[in-house]
């Protein structure tokens, strides 16, 4: 029933997540665009200036940090834990699901294999950084109400983030908390944290799981 469920779930996050998209990078900037149309051509980029502009903004934000270390720190834990986590997801479904498909040996299922552990803390990691990042930027959010720096704020944006995180933290919790003598688990240093601190939050109940599963 959760994979009935999993793909129009999946398809509509992934619409949802493309309408906002648009909005915000092609309706928002389609005056601008129209405005400026006419002087804008491939042969008028500075392919340098192009580069050292993509460094340093896109990469770096250096503007950012000169304005504010605190916010720069935020961003960066957020924006990169996510991009980092994500590529290493796309990297985690080729392993799992292409490898076995060729006729290769399934290491993802084996029990303590080193590919399996390397991913384990990598996800680990990049969520970890994500949930210190979120964290830094309710704490900002607290600091700032009221006064002119809170229109540099996206509350609901973080508490969704958040709620993403935790549910992923939680679920590895659970699947760690049934076998915490396994010294494998090493690897997920924060769902091992999550499983001692928390226990298994399903009591047994794999409906439970699932519905956490789900939500995440």
């Amino acid at each position: 029933l959760k994979w009935l469920i999993f793909g129009p779930a999946a398809l509509f996050a992934i619409v949802v997540l493309d309408w906002g998209l648009y909005r915000v990078l092609v309706q928002k900037n389609l005056p601008t665009w129209e405005r400026y149309r006419h002087v804008i051509s491939r042969d008028r980029v500075e392919q340098s200036a192009l580069r050292t502009t993509f460094v340093d903004e896109v990469i770096l934000h250096r503007s950012l940090f000169r304005v504010s270390p605190y916010r720069w720190l935020r961003h960066q834990l957020i924006l990169w834990g996510f991009v980092l986590m994500f590529a290493v997801e796309l990297m985690a479904v080729f392993i799992r699901e292409g490898v076995p498909a060729f006729g290769l040996a399934d290491i993802w299922r084996v029990p303590g294999h080193p590919v399996r552990l390397a991913f384990d803390f990598a996800f680990d990691v990049t969520g970890l950084m994500i949930l210190v990042g979120c964290l830094l930027a309710l704490a900002f959010r607290a600091h700032v109400h009221g006064k002119p720096e809170q229109k540099f704020t996206d509350t609901p944006s973080v508490l969704f983030l958040l709620l993403v995180v935790l549910s992923g933290f939680f679920l590895e919790g659970m699947r760690i908390a049934g076998s915490l003598n396994l010294g494998h688990h090493a690897a997920s240093p924060v769902g091992l944290l999550f499983a001692r601190v928390f226990g298994d939050p399903t009591s047994g109940s794999k409906a439970t799981a699932d519905a956490i599963w789900m939500l995440h």
